[in-house]
């Protein structure tokens, strides 16, 4: 797992009222100087692997969370100190 995907997963589990998949990804662009492509590509990896759910063409407006896998997968990060503990602050 690469950095931006960990921070995609940060993002949703501490900030995680975002309404679009699009939106989430333009805030967090600013916020953290990535480009929204890289963004997208990474939160399409995530999507694929199950650990976030999101709207798509199929089904637009869908709100972006963490599944129960992705707060898993952070909570295995955060043990091994790879990432803040979020999930432990945010009680997932």
């Amino acid at each position: 797992m690469n950095k931006n995907q960990v921070k995609i997963l940060e993002e949703l589990a501490t900030n995680g009222h975002y309404v679009t998949v699009t939106n989430f990804l333009e805030s967090l662009s600013e916020k953290e100087k990535i480009s929204p492509s890289t963004l997208r590509w990474n939160a399409k990896i995530l999507k694929d692997l199950g650990l976030i759910t999101c709207g798509d063409l199929k089904n637009k407006g869908c709100p972006v969370k963490l599944t129960n896998m992705g707060i898993l997968i952070l909570r295995i990060i955060s043990i091994h100190g790879h990432t803040k503990t979020v999930v432990e602050k945010e009680g997932l």
